[in-house]
């Protein structure tokens, strides 16, 4: 179809714009990275705090990897998959923050993080993966990050509502293109940016080569 075609186009002109690449040749990496820098100062649970403009590796969802939903829906089998798919990712890049010459110094990375549009969801306690209705945040917290909103204690701007509201609009335009399913658990009034934090420390003690896999 010539509108996907032109969206994939799109995207990819985006991610040329602002460096987003691949780190791994896995089928199964459903992350790509890019390089950021930190929009303000960010303690850490772990006593870390990222400054306002350091660098952070940026996430980004590799859309053409995502496991496309089975038609009646999310169910426990997909969930299940996609959260050890994210889990592998992570070890992959923490792999590369380690080997790759522009990212293994902690002056280069400070922190991974990304900023995601999160649909609500229920969500549940315990168990090694959340269940298929639970809310991105909780895939991120069980992951390690720590769910933060972006705006703190002050409301959005008129500007950064527009902005973030255009941006909650194309990633559900990409949704359209790369995972048409998705789309009927989704809407884009109950979208909600959060931001995700780890430091480098933390990132590469959870995910490095030290660690056993799961």
């Amino acid at each position: 179809m010539v509108l996907r075609a032109a969206v994939r186009g799109l995207d990819t002109l985006l991610r040329l714009r602002y460096g987003v690449h691949e780190f791994c040749r896995s089928p199964g990496c459903i992350f790509r990275v890019g390089p950021a820098h930190s929009p303000a100062d960010m303690p850490l649970a772990d006593g870390k705090v990222v400054r306002r403009g350091e660098p952070i590796a940026d996430l980004h969802f590799w859309n053409e990897h995502i496991p496309p939903l089975p038609p009646e829906g999310a169910d426990m089998r997909w969930a299940v998959g996609f959260y050890r798919l994210m889990r592998s990712s992570l070890q992959e890049l923490a792999d590369y923050l380690e080997t790759e010459p522009r990212y293994r110094t902690a002056a280069a990375v400070r922190a991974v993080g990304s900023v995601m549009a999160k649909a609500p969801g229920r969500s549940s306690a315990g168990g090694s993966a959340p269940p298929p209705s639970a809310p991105l945040g909780e895939f991120a917290t069980r992951l390690g990050f720590e769910v933060l909103d972006p705006h703190g204690n002050r409301p959005p701007s008129r500007w950064r509502r527009f902005a973030e509201a255009w941006d909650n609009g194309f990633n559900l335009v990409l949704v359209w293109v790369y995972n048409p399913p998705s789309l009927r658990t989704r809407g884009l009034g109950g979208l909600r940016r959060v931001q995700l934090w780890m430091s480098r420390e933390r990132f590469l003690a959870r995910y490095g080569k030290a660690v056993p896999p799961a």
